[in-house]
């Protein structure tokens, strides 16, 4: 009898140790995820920043699905519940919405405002 005790704790506890493990492999591997997307948004941000110290700047770049707006001088960037938000010392009226793959973003200040190209 002491031996079922002791084997069902032994189960008991190893599926304990495993669904403990899948659960912060699962919680890992969403965090991963947000942290690649914020990298990259932050990029684009970037970008919008050196145009408006130098006039324009480009850069091609591996984009999920992706939101760009700027108005009223801040730029806003989104793809899914990730949003970076950055305020640019150039005045700026655009929404681009850009679809996953490789794209080439151009951000140049013409007339005082900031513009954004996407091919």
């Amino acid at each position: 009898m002491t031996e079922i005790i002791e084997y069902t704790l032994v189960v008991m506890v190893s599926a304990l140790f495993v669904t403990g493990s899948v659960a912060v492999y699962d919680s890992f591997s969403g965090l991963e995820s947000k942290l690649q997307l914020e990298g990259t948004l932050a990029t684009v941000s970037d970008l919008a920043l050196q145009a408006a110290a130098s006039g324009t700047s480009s850069a091609t770049l591996s984009l999920p699905g992706v939101t760009i707006s700027c108005e009223q001088s801040n730029l806003t960037i989104y793809s899914g519940s990730v949003e970076v938000a950055h305020s640019v010392p150039v005045p700026c009226d655009f929404t681009r919405t850009v679809g996953a793959g490789d794209h080439s973003l151009t951000f140049t200040v013409a007339g005082g405002a900031l513009s954004l190209e996407v091919t």
